[in-house]
C-alpha cells in the first residue's frame, strides 16, 4: 500500500475514532438548574409561579421539561401539585390560585432535568371564590420546534454522515492507487 493511500486511511480511521468517541460529550446530562419566582396574579388570592430550567452539564434550556409546583401555606394549607405550561425556552409558568390570606412556602420541582427550587407567596386578601388552579396558556409549545438551537441528535447525525463519507472516500482512494 502507498504511504499515501495508509495515511489517509490512518486519518479517516481517526476521523471516525474522534466522532465516535466524542458523540457523548454533545448529550444533555440528567441533572438540570431551576431558578424560580412568583409575582401578583391579577386574582386577588392568586399568583403567577414562573420557574426557568436549564440542563447542568451544558446550560441549554430544558424544553422538555415537565414542571410542578406545591405550595404549604397557614395552617398546614396545601396546594397543587400544579403543572407549569411551557412558555418559552426553558421557561415555565401558571397562575396558581392560594387558598388562605398568608405566606406561602412554594416548592418547584421537574424532570427532563431533575431539579428543585423554593421561593415564597404572600396572600394579603382573601380569595372571591373557592380555590381554583389554571394553567397558563401555552401557546405554540406544541410545535416542535426545538428553537434553542442544534441539539444532540443534529450532532451525532451529523458526525455519523461525516464518517461515513471519510470511510468510503479513505477505501475508494486506497482501491483507485492499488
Amino acid at each position: 500500500m502507498p504511504r499515501a493511500a495508509r495515511t489517509l486511511a490512518v486519518v479517516c480511521t481517526a476521523a471516525v475514532a474522534v466522532l465516535v468517541l466524542t458523540t457523548p460529550a454533545f448529550a444533555h446530562s440528567d441533572e438540570g438548574t431551576m431558578a424560580a419566582e412568583t409575582r401578583p396574579a391579577a386574582e386577588p388570592s392568586a399568583v403567577t409561579a414562573r420557574a426557568r430550567v436549564v440542563f447542568a452539564n451544558d446550560g441549554h434550556p430544558g424544553n422538555e421539561a415537565t414542571v410542578t409546583v406545591t405550595g404549604t401555606g397557614p395552617g398546614g394549607a396545601q396546594v397543587g401539585p400544579t403543572t407549569l405550561a411551557r412558555v418559552d425556552d426553558g421557561e415555565y409558568q401558571a397562575v396558581v390560585a392560594l387558598a388562605a390570606v398568608g405566606d406561602w412556602a412554594l416548592q418547584f420541582s421537574s424532570t427532563n432535568p431533575t431539579a428543585n427550587a423554593a421561593t415564597t407567596a404572600t396572600v394579603t386578601a382573601p380569595p372571591a371564590q373557592a380555590p381554583l388552579t389554571r394553567q397558563a396558556n401555552r401557546g405554540n409549545a406544541d410545535d416542535g420546534d426545538d428553537s434553542s438551537g442544534l441539539n444532540a441528535s443534529m450532532f451525532a447525525i451529523a458526525g455519523g454522515a461525516a464518517a461515513v463519507v471519510a470511510l468510503v472516500g479513505g477505501v475508494l482512494v486506497v482501491r483507485r492507487r492499488r
